[in-house]
């Protein structure tokens, strides 16, 4: 990769995992340490979770940058140039809920930031899945069992049947009546909400449509 003569700083895509500062690697608060501007996404351009869970290993600035949290790059351009001109002199972050691998807002920029010749690094987090299983005490997936992971909120998925072994709902904030009729013969199914919050919510084989948010989740087994 070709990289900007202009360019001296670096940008680190950090996961910041789903709500425990506890669980944030030791590598992400290295990087957090290091670097001499952190920016956060978030909808309103002031709140975050990731800036939330991250903001005790935080030593520097913080900016915070719109993103539209849906399937659109709203303002990706305008966003790649603030980071690339933060660049030219410093090191920066960039927080990101879970892993930035997994439906992350950093890949609404990324190819922006790849057409800029902008070197980054990304930094593994821990998926708010993973997290569930492990409070829930059981597996995701065992010997050859196969693991779906589905971001329930799409259209596309609302309309399909479910033959895996295992499958992850992930943003159940839509249809949950639907989800719960498809899966409740086959599956027995944990629904997590809030996970590691005061507000907390898990149940056992029923959806509590008080607890649905954007931050809910459905793990199915099947029986």
């Amino acid at each position: 990769m070709f990289v900007r003569s202009d360019i001296v700083g670096k940008l680190y895509v950090i996961g910041v995992g789903s709500s425990d500062p506890e669980l944030i690697t030791i590598k992400a608060i290295k990087v957090l340490k290091k670097v001499n501007l952190v920016f956060v996404p978030s909808a309103d351009g002031k709140n975050s979770l990731a800036y939330d869970i991250a903001k005790e290993y935080i030593n520097c600035d913080v900016k915070f940058l719109n993103f539209e949290m849906n399937e659109t790059n709203q303002n990706a351009d305008i966003n790649s140039k603030i980071i690339t001109k933060e660049l030219q002199d410093k090191d920066c972050g960039l927080l990101v809920l879970g892993d930035p691998t997994l439906y992350s807002t950093f890949f609404k920029i990324s190819s922006e930031l790849a057409r800029l010749n902008i070197e980054f690094e990304i930094i593994p987090g821990v998926p708010s899945f993973c997290a569930a299983a492990s409070k829930l005490k059981i597996p995701l997936a065992q010997g050859y069992e196969s693991l779906k992971i589905v971001p329930y909120n799409s259209k596309k998925f609302q309309d399909s049947s479910f033959e895996d072994d295992n499958i992850v709902f992930l943003k159940t904030v839509r249809n949950v009546e639907q989800l719960e009729s498809k899966i409740f013969d086959r599956y027995n199914f944990y629904f997590i909400s809030k996970l590691g919050f005061e507000d907390e919510c898990i149940s056992f084989n029923k959806i509590p449509h008080e607890c649905v948010n954007y931050f809910s989740m459905v793990i199915a087994k099947r029986r």
